[in-house]
């Protein structure tokens, strides 16, 4: 029999792994906040763990209406609702556990809903390692890991000695210690905090409800295919899946394969959707449409009839209700570094639609210029301070139009060799080429052309000299003054005129050096 992998499953546990691995280095808020994500996902993902399993069990009707005389059908339906009355026994077992902890932990925060003491370290180990006195002073670990167990082995007894090795590796319940004999219970509690114990719980339910998935599963795999009186002939088989028609960014997206069969003979197939005939194409399969011009969520149900044509007996098979939903569509339009556009330097955005490809989705400027850069990018220009605006089109229509600020790039600072005033020796000023204009703390790469400036030279006990230097780099006549600097003098930088990417020029502030 196969042994269903289950990705989510994998997921989880490597997600617990390195949350677990970065508590052991220092225990952040951000490290807590991350064991909160991680409960939201996890209970998410159990509830739809709880919907896949109860999907594969009533998989069994469909089954046995097909091969009624299949007797270990039934037997394995009967098998597969232990299966269930086991996982929900564990499960409420485990509720009860995260109970006492919420309890311990001072309950949920009415603002923020976390644990008021979500960092709590002493409730992990006097509850579950040491023991409360309400326990007898007894961890309730230790006792969780000997039911869990037990619960393990019931599940595996639903299966023929012979068959339980082969399904054995598949069941996610397990507890093995970091080394060889060490103590499962202190590895997974000592000194965590009351939100990473809620993750464990949460993560044995999780595993409990993946066992209980996998034993029906297995228990479905085991059935042996008996003859079918089938009212006609099977003759197409092909691949199909299953999945939901909307999925938001960031929910997990998941969907059944499956083998389908149907019958190619003429006028055996009759079908039926929302009360209008649906004719068969030459495979056996029905397409249906019908229009998305309203929002909303949308039902679709029916039946296929199959007819025999040599008795004439026909017998019909309803399917079960199909909803999905339209949605208007939208875009959203984000800045790659800040929400401003900057005028002189390229603006990096990106731009998405729901239910569009990039490659049908336009963006443009009320004021300025929008050029592609790659799916979903674009490369922003503006001139004018301000405002402007991002207008997403797709095939014609558009989406969304978003506001943005428009500012000059802000001064530079000037400097010599690295420093924008203050102590100098005189080897160090001696050694300048000339003065840069330097843009701090700015997130685009935009550099600022020195235009001119003027040198004031203050000797000690000296008359002053005074020169203007044009571009960025020392004259001869200022290199030869600054060839003449001593300790005690001082030397100003003056009148400093830059030109910025956006083509104009600006006057920054004066530095001033005081030679040591």
């Amino acid at each position: 029999m196969s042994i269903p992998k289950e990705n989510r499953q994998q997921m989880i546990n490597m997600m617990y792994l390195v949350l677990t691995a970065m508590l052991a280095l220092n225990v952040s808020s951000e490290i807590l906040n991350a064991f909160t994500i991680v409960n939201k996902s996890l209970e998410k993902s159990n509830k739809a763990m709880d919907q896949n399993n109860a999907g594969r069990f009533l998989a069994f009707d469909g089954i046995i209406k097909s091969q009624p005389d299949n007797k270990q059908l039934v037997l394995n339906k009967a098998k597969a609702q232990q299966a269930i009355q086991i996982g929900d026994g564990l499960n409420t077992y485990i509720d009860g556990l995260l109970s006492q902890v919420e309890t311990e932990a001072g309950g949920y925060d009415a603002e923020t809903g976390e644990l008021k003491r979500r960092d709590d370290l002493d409730i992990a180990t006097r509850m579950f390692v040491e023991g409360l006195p309400s326990n007898g002073q007894k961890g309730v670990g230790y006792d969780m890991v000997k039911k869990l167990e037990d619960g393990r082995k019931q599940f595996l007894s639903l299966f023929d000695p012979k068959d339980q090795p082969k399904v054995d590796p598949s069941l996610q319940l397990k507890f093995e210690p970091k080394k060889p004999g060490g103590d499962w219970v202190r590895e997974n509690f000592y000194q965590m905090p009351a939100v990473a114990v809620k993750t464990l719980l949460l993560k044995l339910k999780s595993d409990i409800k993946a066992t209980e998935g996998e034993v029906i599963a297995n228990l479905q795999n085991d059935i042996k295919t008996v003859a079918i009186n089938a009212p006609v002939k099977l003759d197409k088989f092909g691949a199909k899946i299953i999945g939901p028609t909307y999925v938001m960014q960031g929910d997990p997206f998941e969907a059944q394969l499956f083998l389908s069969a149907a019958s190619t003979e003429a006028g055996a197939v009759s079908i039926t959707a929302n009360g209008t005939g649906v004719a068969a194409n030459e495979d056996g399969v029905g397409i249906f449409k019908q229009s998305t011009g309203a929002t909303g969520e949308k039902t679709i149900s029916g039946s296929i009839s199959l007819k025999n044509k040599q008795t004439g007996k026909v017998e019909n098979y309803p399917f079960e209700p199909f909803k999905y939903t339209v949605a208007a569509p939208f875009a959203v339009v984000s800045a790659d570094k800040m929400n401003v556009f900057y005028i002189g330097v390229d603006n990096p955005i990106s731009v998405s639609a729901a239910g569009v490809s990039d490659a049908n989705v336009s963006a443009s400027l009320s004021s300025g210029s929008a050029t592609p850069n790659g799916a979903g990018k674009y490369v922003v220009r503006v001139s004018t301070p301000g405002k402007t605006s991002v207008i997403v089109s797709a095939k014609g229509k558009q989406l969304r139009s978003q506001e943005f600020r428009v500012k000059n790039i802000p001064d530079p600072i000037a400097k010599v060799g690295g420093k924008s005033g203050g102590a100098m020796s005189s080897g160090e000023m001696k050694a300048q080429l000339g003065l840069g204009a330097i843009l701090e703390n700015f997130d685009f790469d935009a550099k600022f052309e020195v235009i001119s400036y003027s040198v004031f030279y203050l000797p000690k006990r000296e008359d002053p000299v005074q020169l203007p230097n044009g571009g960025a780099y020392f004259t001869a006549p200022v290199k030869g003054v600054i060839g003449k600097i001593k300790p005690g003098d001082t030397v100003y930088f003056e009148d400093i005129k830059v030109k910025g990417p956006d083509g104009t020029t600006r006057k920054i502030p004066s530095i001033v050096f005081k030679i040591v």
